[in-house]
């Protein structure tokens, strides 16, 4: 391959990134909202430096219909989310 072969198939490379890319930036259309019902919305908890307890949970508030399905059948939606997080300070240690 000399370097014009190599420099085209570069570029086709990068167009293919770039369409890529702009089909990622690109909102999807949104459908009906649909209605949903929590099941169970549970929290990570995280030990921070110095022992203080970082809880945080992702609550839905709203669900979007979108085009098309993934591959195993499951319909595509978009989510609305807000994140819920409390801190707890260190447990003093008793002696």
């Amino acid at each position: 391959m000399d370097f014009r072969d190599y420099a085209t198939s570069l570029m086709k490379e990068v167009n293919n990134l770039d369409d890529e890319v702009q089909r990622m930036a690109t909102p999807p259309k949104l459908g009906r909202s649909l209605p949903f019902k929590p099941i169970r919305e549970d929290w990570n908890r995280y030990e921070l430096e110095g022992g203080a307890i970082l809880e945080i949970k992702v609550e839905v508030t709203k669900v979007y219909e979108t085009e098309g399905t993934e591959p195993d059948g499951a319909p595509n939606v978009y989510i609305q989310s807000h994140n819920v997080l409390r801190v707890f300070p260190p447990q003093k240690k008793t002696d």
